[in-house]
């Protein structure tokens, strides 16, 4: 707003603690890398090398969940627990969990991966199918419950993503887990070339770093193991990590703005108690 800056100066000038500047802003109404229409189109190519290790007669699931327990040194999944995939693709991890007895919350953007994904699911009980949840659309603009879920399962997703998102993609993780949730996180190790993706290459201090309020292990010899897969001639190897939210409400957390409110730390609203409101 034209000449904001000064008129905050004259509100605190004139005794407020503070002034507000008002602004405004337009998305750019174009589909730009990592976006939905770009994945859309990735799906419609099929360049979706990352689903080789589902395709192979024995699943990673149980795998991957008996990983996790170790890393954590106790059982990732809670019974009768609510499960979120992000960036699900056609995974077949979201009727397993489904059939573990879990509520599975699963986002997805592409409609050929839906199509895929619901062929998939169609195949299990009624009564596990019943307990999955598809959410259709970015993942970024998506309608989540908030501190809902117990489990993270990400294979493929924060890698996929732009590195410049990785803030935004935490902050949903954040957003949807529950105090003490527990995630399983399959990354990606390249051995040169680290800008090059996606998927993009992420270590574990790099994921330290983002998960902050999270305690993080990685799979014993998971970097040796990613290095020995790129001799045999993969581009890549697959770390696994294993990661637990602290059991408390950190700042910013919808229990921590509960908090505030129910001290009644809530200053921001004194425009609105005056009889002239804004």
């Amino acid at each position: 707003e034209e000449n904001a800056v000064e008129k905050a100066k004259q509100a605190i000038a004139g005794g407020l603690p503070f002034g507000f500047p008002i602004m405004g802003m337009k998305r750019e109404d174009s589909a730009t890398k990592f976006s939905v229409n770009w994945w859309e189109q990735v799906w419609q190519e099929g360049a979706t090398g990352w689903k080789f290790a589902e395709a192979k007669e024995t699943l990673p699931f149980d795998k991957n969940l008996a990983a996790v327990a170790e890393i954590l040194k106790e059982d990732p999944l809670k019974e009768n627990g609510h499960a979120f995939v992000p960036l699900c693709g056609d995974s077949k991890v979201v009727p397993y969990l489904a059939m573990k007895g879990m509520k599975v919350t699963c986002v997805e953007g592409s409609e050929l991966a839906l199509k895929g994904l619901r062929e998939v699911i169609s195949k299990i009980p009624e009564e596990a199918q019943k307990r999955i949840t598809i959410v259709e659309g970015n993942l970024f603009k998506a309608e989540l419950p908030a501190e809902s879920v117990d489990f993270i399962y990400d294979t493929g997703s924060l890698v996929a993503i732009d590195p410049s998102m990785r803030e935004e993609y935490f902050n949903v993780i954040q957003k949807v887990s529950k105090p003490g949730a527990k995630c399983f996180l399959e990354v990606i190790y390249r051995a040169s070339d680290i800008t090059e993706g996606p998927p993009h290459h992420i270590t574990l201090d790099m994921v330290k770093e983002l998960y902050q309020g999270w305690s993080v292990g990685m799979e014993e010899n998971a970097v040796e193991k990613a290095k020995q897969a790129i001799a045999g001639g993969l581009p890549f190897g697959f770390p696994i990590m294993g990661m637990k939210r602290e059991d408390s409400a950190t700042k910013f957390s919808v229990n921590w703005w509960e908090q505030v409110w129910q001290e009644g730390a809530t200053g921001w609203k004194f425009a609105e108690a005056k009889e002239t409101l804004p």
